[in-house]
């Protein structure tokens, strides 16, 4: 399945760059700026858990911290503790600042990037050996709850999309929906991320360009 996601940001926008070995970015000059901002997108998300004040950390969905996400809990963490990690959010801020982000285009960049973390806690069950669908258990609502607010997405067709790939006709050009297995699916859903991780990757590079 291929998902494209375009995300607006104060019309500027996560450009669909395909993201792959061999690619070379021209960078300016702004090497500080850009390593902070480079290194900081690697650990961005315990960054968030960490730095987000109280009203950022609700808004976000963050309030469980790092081990409530399956994509933080079953990895390795950062070596920094999170009183390092909220200096290092803050550092991340004051360097966008400096680049010219808006706290608009922040804020969206910090909701598109907590959505993220949501996504990975969706969860779906099985149907039958080809047919899934998401979850109804408590965590994965909310997940779904948290990523139509972030992305300004409907969640019912989040959940349509996650579960099904669409297959053109070739005698009518009719579009048609075909159930995916739940591996398929829990596929979607990673790839769906991945696809939102580099369009913000994309997006801050053209930025500090």
């Amino acid at each position: 399945i291929v998902i494209d996601i375009i995300v607006s940001f104060n019309c500027s926008c996560l450009y669909g760059h395909t993201i792959r070995h061999g690619t070379k970015w021209s960078l300016y000059p702004k090497w500080r700026i850009f390593r902070i901002l480079i290194v900081g997108i690697n650990h961005i998300f315990y960054m968030l858990c960490a730095g987000c004040n109280a009203a950022e950390t609700e808004r976000l969905g963050l309030e469980s911290g790092p081990l409530g996400f399956h994509y933080l809990a079953n990895s390795h963490s950062p070596t920094s503790g999170v009183d390092e990690m909220a200096e290092d959010f803050k550092e991340v801020q004051l360097s966008a600042d400096a680049i010219g982000l808006s706290k608009m285009e922040q804020e969206s960049m910090f909701s598109v990037t907590a959505a993220i973390l949501h996504i990975g806690n969706i969860e779906f069950k099985v149907i039958d050996r080809s047919t899934s669908e998401v979850s109804g258990a408590a965590d994965t609502l909310n997940a779904i709850s948290m990523c139509s607010s972030l992305l300004g997405i409907d969640g019912d067709e989040l959940k349509v999309m996650l579960c099904n790939r669409t297959i053109q006709v070739r005698t009518s050009g009719e579009e048609m929906q075909v159930p995916m297995s739940q591996e398929k699916a829990e596929s979607a859903r990673d790839a769906l991320a991945k696809r939102i991780y580099a369009n913000i990757f994309a997006w801050l590079i053209n930025k500090i360009n």
